[in-house]
């Protein structure tokens, strides 16, 4: 996928519309995979932290919103003196969240481009490609090209919504006890391995298992 180096572009991104819940997976389906009575509202208030903190730190480790959301994308491509020539062209156009939901309005230079006719949009990789009236693919123009738009998902995928279960999970079980102890060994006169990250006090946000299932949505951060 291509995502727009830093190189050709000053992007501005603004959330227009949040979403009212980033969570991944719902209370009553939590309690459905602990066998938990759905009249048992007991533990409800802390499932439900837990489900919005591994929400988010799926998220997080994703470095992305999965979350339909209403956003503006602003593109103003960087130039080479002295010519002013948009450096390296600006075709086509990533949008800073996917899959597309729809697109409310494109604008180039202020002048509205439609749908199909201006350009084409890949919903799938959110890419924009700009037409002439040939349906050829031609550069963008060089100036600002403005766009608003709705993009995530408006049905989690099972995988994503399987991993944050996971999380849920392993801070159900471990509630009363170390989160993530694997082994222990008392011969020498102590030893101890762990399933999450490094351990209490590591730099891991997340049990491996949950990483791992996760890993093929996250987008990778180029210095």
């Amino acid at each position: 996928m291509y995502y727009g180096a830093p190189a050709r572009f000053t992007t501005v991104s603004t959330v227009v519309t949040a979403a009212k819940s980033h969570d991944l997976t719902t209370l009553a389906t939590v309690k459905e995979e602990l066998d938990l009575k759905t009249s048992d509202a007991t533990r409800d208030k802390v499932l439900a932290r837990y489900i919005t903190a591994g929400s988010k730190a799926i998220a997080n480790f994703c470095n992305r919103v999965f979350a339909v959301e209403a956003i503006q994308d602003q593109f103003y491509p960087r130039r080479d003196p002295p010519m002013r020539i948009a450096a390296g062209g600006v075709d086509p156009i990533q949008l800073t969240r996917w899959p597309l939901v729809s697109i409310s309005s494109l604008s180039e230079n202020s002048r509205a481009l439609a749908e199909n006719s201006d350009y084409i949009a890949n919903y799938d990789l959110a890419q924009l490609t700009r037409y002439d009236v040939n349906t050829y693919p031609i550069p963008w123009d060089e100036w600002q090209i403005v766009v608003q738009y709705k993009a995530g998902y408006a049905s989690v995928p099972s995988d994503l919504e399987d991993a944050c279960i996971s999380y849920v999970k392993f801070r159900h079980f471990s509630r009363m006890r170390d989160p993530g102890v694997k082994e222990e060994n008392v011969q020498g006169v102590y030893s101890a391995q762990y399933l999450w990250g490094t351990g209490p006090g590591g730099p891991g946000d997340l049990p491996v298992q949950v990483a791992d299932a996760v890993a093929r949505y996250r987008v990778p951060v180029i210095a």
